[in-house]
C-alpha cells in the first residue's frame, strides 16, 4: 500500500511538473498580449487627435525646413523593420517545427499539434485542437506582432520629420555664422524655432503614451532575449507527450539561431528607435554655439532671447512625460539591461551551486 502511494504521488508531481513546463510561456506571452491591448487603445487615442495633428502641421508654415528625403527614409525604415519583424515571426515558428521533424521523424498533422499544445497550452486546452484554430491562432500572432512594430515605425517617422526641420533650422544659422544680420533676421529665425517646439510638443502629447510603451516593453524584451542568450536558456521544455522528446537533448542549433537572430534584432530595434527620436534633443541643442559666435556688434536681444529658450526649455520626446527621450536616457537604459543581466546570471550560478 505505502508503494502505491509514493507511486500515486510521483506520478501526480510529474503531471503538476508537466502542467508548469506548458504553461511556462503563458506569462510571456500574457505580457505580449497586455502591451498589444494597450498600444491599440493608444492607437485609438492617436486617430481621435490626427486631423488636429495634420493642422498643427500645416498652421506651422514649416514645409521650407522638411528635409527632402525624409520621405524616402521613412519608407526605407518601415520595409525594413516590418520585413525583419516578419522573418524574425516566421523564425520562432519554424525552428521548433525544424526541432520536431529532426529528432523525432514524425508526420506533419503531428508536429503541428505537438507546437500547438506547447506554444498556446492555455488555448487549446479549452479549445478542442485543429489545425484551422491553430492557423488562425498563427495570424492573430502574427497580426499583433506587426501591430507592435508598426509603434515602433510610428515613433521612428515621427523622429525623423521632426528632426528633420530643426536640422534644416540649423544649418540656416550656422550657414551664415561670423556674419553681421539685422534683428529681424533672427526674430524670424526665432519664430520659426518657436514654432518648431510646439510642433514637436504636439507630436509628443499625442504618442506620449504609445512611446511610453514601446520603450518599456522594449526593455523588458531586451532583458529576457539576453537572459536567453546569455544564461543559454531553452524556449521550450521537453514534451512528455512523446517519449523521444524526453529522451533526447531539447536544446540544439535552431534554438540557437533563433535566439541569436531574435536578440539581435529586438536590441538593434529599441536602440534604432531610440537613437533616432534623441535626435530630437540633440538637434535643439546645435544651433546654441553658433549664436555665441555671432559679431559684437549684430548681437541683440533677439539673440539674447533665443538663447534664454534653448537654454531653459527641453526640446525632447517624452514617455508619457515621465522621461525625455535623450541620449542620456539611452546610456542609462543600457546600465539597467547590464545591471539587471549581471544580477540574473549571480542568481543563476548561486542556484546551481547548489
Amino acid at each position: 500500500m505505502k508503494e502505491n502511494d509514493d507511486h500515486d504521488n510521483d506520478t501526480r508531481v510529474n503531471l503538476d511538473n508537466s502542467n508548469i513546463s506548458r504553461w511556462r510561456h503563458f506569462k510571456p506571452f500574457f505580457i505580449f498580449l497586455f502591451v498589444h491591448l494597450i498600444t491599440n487603445v493608444q492607437f485609438l487615442r492617436l486617430s481621435t487627435k490626427w486631423h488636429h495633428v495634420m493642422e498643427q502641421v500645416a498652421k506651422s508654415k514649416l514645409d521650407e525646413y522638411v528635409d527632402p528625403y525624409v520621405k524616402f527614409k521613412c519608407n526605407l525604415a518601415t520595409i525594413l523593420l516590418l520585413t525583419f519583424s516578419f522573418l524574425e515571426h516566421l523564425l520562432s515558428v519554424m525552428c521548433p517545427f525544424l526541432k520536431l521533424k529532426r529528432k523525432c521523424c514524425l508526420d506533419l498533422p503531428d508536429i503541428l499539434k505537438i507546437l500547438a499544445v506547447n506554444q498556446y497550452p492555455w488555448i487549446f486546452t479549452v479549445v478542442p485542437y485543429s489545425h484551422g484554430a491553430f492557423i488562425i491562432v498563427e495570424i492573430l500572432t502574427l497580426i499583433i506582432t506587426m501591430i507592435w512594430t508598426y509603434s515602433h515605425v510610428l515613433i521612428i517617422c515621427i523622429s525623423l520629420f521632426l528632426a528633420s526641420i530643426l536640422e534644416q533650422l540649423n544649418k540656416k544659422i550656422t550657414s551664415r555664422e561670423n556674419r553681421f544680420l539685422p534683428a529681424s533676421y533672427w526674430r524670424t529665425i526665432r519664430e520659426d524655432y518657436n514654432r518648431a517646439i510646439r510642433l514637436v510638443r504636439f507630436f509628443d502629447d499625442s504618442i506620449n503614451g504609445i512611446a511610453f510603451v514601446t520603450f518599456g516593453c522594449s526593455l523588458f524584451f531586451v532583458c529576457g532575449r539576453l537572459y536567453e542568450v546569455l544564461g543559454k536558456s531553452v524556449v521550450y521544455e521537453n514534451s512528455y507527450e512523446y517519449k523521444c522528446l524526453k529522451e533526447e537533448n531539447w536544446y540544439g542549433y535552431e534554438d540557437f539561431i533563433y535566439n541569436l537572430i531574435s536578440t539581435l534584432f529586438v536590441i538593434i530595434r529599441a536602440f534604432l528607435v531610440s537613437l533616432l527620436a534623441a535626435k530630437i534633443h540633440s538637434a535643439s541643442l546645435v544651433v546654441a554655439p553658433s549664436l555665441y559666435n555671432v559679431p559684437q556688434s549684430s548681437f541683440s536681444t533677439e539673440i539674447q532671447r533665443f538663447l534664454n529658450q534653448i537654454h531653459g526649455t527641453t526640446v525632447a520626446l517624452t514617455g508619457l512625460n515621465f522621461f525625455y527621450v535623450t541620449k542620456e536616457s539611452i546610456l542609462s537604459m543600457i546600465g539597467t539591461v547590464v545591471t539587471y543581466e549581471l544580477v540574473l546570471l549571480q542568481f543563476r550560478r548561486d542556484d546551481e551551486n547548489k
